[in-house]
């Protein structure tokens, strides 16, 4: 019986302990892939910009560029703005600090106005068969994602 219950004890704990805010190493993985988002981003642009120069424009996939382009500027602007308050809150909490839950959700909060014109950007290109062209971005905003949730 005191086995099953340290058992179901150490279990909780390590559920809670695994689950819970993001640890400092969240927060350094997160500065990380934000500051290769910003690098991918640049590359991520150029490979946009060489794939509709290499394609037909067709009224609807001019519009879509444009719409791309502008999607890229945004997430450019706040995807720095992001980084900025990582690197800020990263300072904030030394090694082995977890941030506050409100200082967490003031970072999901912020996340969301780079993913959601990530999403839309991906969505477009998708369209066109050239969401490859930024599968890097993608890749960095999954992690970032994937912290944030936690």
């Amino acid at each position: 019986m005191i086995k099953r219950t340290f058992a179901a004890s150490l279990i909780l704990i390590l559920t809670a302990l695994l689950t819970a805010c993001p640890s400092e190493d969240d927060l350094t993985r997160m500065a990380k892939a934000s500051r290769e988002l910003a690098h991918d981003t640049s590359t991520g642009t150029k490979a946009v910009k060489a794939y509709y120069e290499s394609v037909p424009l067709t009224p609807e996939r001019m519009a879509r560029k444009d719409r791309i382009a502008e999607k890229l500027k945004l997430i450019a602007t706040n995807g720095k703005r992001f980084n900025d308050l990582l690197i800020e809150i990263d300072k904030k909490y030394p090694e082995g600090t977890e941030p506050p839950p409100e200082t967490l959700r003031f970072l999901r909060e912020n996340w969301q106005e780079v993913i959601v014109p990530f999403r839309e950007l991906y969505q477009d290109l998708k369209t066109d068969g050239a969401e490859s062209k930024v599968k890097d971005l993608k890749k960095n905003t999954d992690k970032i994602t994937e912290v944030l949730n936690k």
